[in-house]
């Protein structure tokens, strides 16, 4: 996968308090909802859980009040990202720690579910975070995951691609949505010794704020690819920042709160 060979980025330089006010509710909160409840309705409900890649917080909190009795420990690469949650996420339940998911410091069936959302993107040796995930959640667990779903299926991030790559030729979106194909995740899952029990394309709606908003949010996004642009022709990013906003009014405003996304969910269960 063209992923495979990038390092695993660390979501800072201003990007985490954008990435919860602004994307949240357009990309991500839809499908926290979905993967709590999918959590909550387990049988017997979990005590012990493990959040990978949690971000600022979307699923903790979610998950934090649909399972109150449960200990969540929710992780992060990025101190920016945990910084923001545990000032979003005030949950008695629920604790943060910095951690790597090829590398997790927990110990051997430590968890009854982990969770993990639009994060497997991100590690460049997937196969070693699913061992990871495989390996901390006890036998009878469970592991429950998504990721994004072809960019063609996705209104927003399609079009911001698009204005994107047209204007600074900076392929986005490459890393997000390097895993479009369920395949390459459900082999990652079943060599790390996980026996597969659901695999779903979920599809929802989204919600953007305002299009100025949304091209400021995708600008801030861009910061690690276009630090050479930033540097040597700053006015090429106002440029784009004016024209994402002026097409997403174009072509998103009239259904704003009603944008098509679409993601793969995976749960896996740890047999012995």
């Amino acid at each position: 996968m063209a992923a495979a060979s990038l390092p695993m980025p660390v979501f800072d330089h201003g990007f985490p308090r954008v990435y919860h006010d602004i994307l949240g509710p357009l990309l991500f909160h839809p499908y926290a909802v979905d993967l709590a409840a999918r959590v909550a309705a387990l049988s017997p409900q979990p005590k012990k859980i493990l959040e990978l890649a949690c971000g600022t917080g979307k699923v903790t909190a979610v998950l934090a009040a649909a399972l109150p009795e449960a200990q969540i420990t929710a992780t992060d690469l990025s101190p920016g990202m945990l910084e923001v949650a545990r000032g979003m996420v005030k949950a008695s339940n629920v604790s943060f720690s910095q951690a790597d998911m090829q590398k997790l410091p927990f110990g051997e069936g430590e968890f009854d579910v982990v969770v993990c959302q639009f994060g497997l993107m991100f590690p460049p040796d997937k196969a070693l975070a699913a061992k990871e995930m495989q390996r901390v959640v006890r036998i009878g667990g469970h592991v429950l995951l998504n990721t994004w779903d072809e960019l063609a299926r996705n209104e927003f991030s399609s079009i911001a691609s698009e204005v994107i790559f047209s204007s600074i030729h900076v392929h986005a979106f490459a890393v997000p949505f390097s895993l479009p194909d369920p395949r390459p995740v459900q082999r990652f899952l079943l060599d790390a010794g996980l026996a597969l029990t659901q695999t779903e394309r979920v599809s929802t709606v989204g919600t953007m704020c305002t299009a100025s908003d949304a091209a400021h949010a995708m600008i801030v996004f861009l910061e690690p690819m276009t630090a050479e642009i930033r540097a040597t022709h700053p006015e090429q990013l106002t440029a784009l920042q004016e024209k994402l906003a002026s097409v997403f009014t174009a072509r998103l405003a009239d259904h704003h709160d009603r944008l098509a996304l679409s993601a793969w969910i995976f749960v896996a269960t740890r047999l012995d």
